[in-house]
């Protein structure tokens, strides 16, 4: 198993390392890469901040001998600005990671994606081994995540990353309402896979922000994906506008603009996918005026948006090459995939149904799966640890 950990301007990088060196032993041999990077002509303090980072990286690792994990340090101080990020920092990781298991012959080993910002509970590394040896199948898992909602931070920071939170865990309760296959978390520094699926996708992708969700939903529909909920990872709350979207950029804006920001997607958009994924069965071998029939009685932002993907020429296609229900199945959710899905959410949202407070949203998700009346709004505490009780449970 190798741990790679992108760091760009982080001189508080020990703190995941010591998290990771506590860490109970999991039964196979552990390699962390811990990637320094920083683009060509950082300013100060970034490019002071990457000495600092290197300097207590190499002195961290010269004092803390473990002999169940080795630490090594890669630095990278140029890379071309205009595509430097943490994805082109997690796939330089990564990739290396790769080499390595490739020195050794070893297709099968498991690359950990994790953050320098991020904390670890004592048993992850032993619940990510023990899943993946449970689960010979399985070539990517994702790993259950909480925020820290105290700490050192302003309490301003803290409400903001529980609305956060509760909006990202929303969104994939939603999605499980809609009986989309693939409801799955894509936190960067909580994911996992195999080497060999790794090198069969082609690597990670080189995106400023947004790498982890664009990486994941090519692997989902082929890499038998599992949950392992039974450790946990602490990404930090902190505000940062390194990025264009993400956690960081969402808790800075959230400073910036306060909490009427927080809102999110309508549950009636999980509504009509809803009622378009269980017409999946019927798309099979369906014939222009079938498909018309069902059509028709889908909402009117649905419906513009299937004609704009295609949905009929494109049904066409994966019958044509489909033998069996099981085939097109695979082939219609490979075609509309969490990219689609999202697509469709955006659509809506800008066309049918305004977005509205995430814990408003949260609650009507709620209501519809425990059959609750009622328009009294829980606490954001109450809901949010509701969220994580179900994530859990998966």
């Amino acid at each position: 198993m190798i741990i790679v950990i992108p760091a760009y301007a982080e001189p508080g990088i020990t703190t995941v390392l010591d998290s990771l060196n506590q860490c109970s032993s999991p039964g196979c041999k552990v390699e962390v890469i811990i990637h320094i990077n920083s683009p060509t002509g950082a300013m100060h303090p970034f490019n002071h901040a990457t000495t600092l980072s290197v300097a207590k990286t190499n002195d961290w690792i010269n004092k803390n001998k473990n002999k169940g994990i080795s630490f090594h340090l890669i630095v990278n101080d140029d890379l071309p600005s205009a595509i430097a990020g943490v994805g082109l920092a997690r796939k330089i990781g990564m990739d290396e990671a790769i080499s390595r298991f490739a020195d050794i012959n070893n297709e099968e080993g498991i690359i950990v994606c994790l953050d320098a910002d991020c904390t670890v509970a004592k048993n992850y590394l032993q619940e990510i081994w023990i899943n993946f040896s449970r689960h010979p199948e399985t070539e990517v898992a994702t790993i259950y995540f909480e925020h820290p909602l105290e700490g050192a931070e302003e309490n301003s920071v803290y409400e903001g990353i529980k609305n956060y939170e509760l909006f990202l865990r929303y969104y994939i309760a939603g999605l499980r309402e809609a009986q989309f296959p693939y409801a799955y978390h894509t936190v960067g520094s909580a994911m996992a896979v195999r080497a060999a699926r790794y090198a069969k996708q082609g690597g990670m992708n080189k995106k400023k922000a947004g790498e982890d969700f664009y990486f994941l939903q090519k692997i989902f529909p082929n890499g038998n994906p599992i949950e392992i909920n039974s450790t946990v990872v602490m990404p930090s709350p902190r505000a940062s506008d390194r990025v264009p979207f993400g956690t960081g950029k969402s808790i800075h804006k959230y400073l910036d603009e306060g909490e009427a920001i927080i809102t999110t997607y309508h549950p009636l958009c999980f509504k009509d996918l809803k009622q378009y994924f269980n017409d999946v069965e019927e798309f099979y071998k369906i014939s222009g005026g079938s498909l018309n029939k069902i059509v028709k009685e889908y909402p009117d932002g649905l419906k513009q948006f299937l004609v704009d993907v295609e949905l009929e020429e494109k049904l066409k296609e994966l019958n044509k090459h489909s033998s069996n229900l099981d085939s097109f199945t695979k082939r219609f959710y490979n075609w509309f995939n969490g990219f689609k899905v999202l697509k469709y959410v955006h659509f809506a949202t800008e066309n049918s149904y305004p977005p509205i407070p995430v814990v408003e949203a949260a609650y009507e998700i709620i209501k519809q799966m425990k059959s609750i009346k009622g328009d009294t709004l829980p606490s954001l505490d109450s809901l949010l640890s509701f969220y994580r009780e179900l994530d859990r449970q998966q």
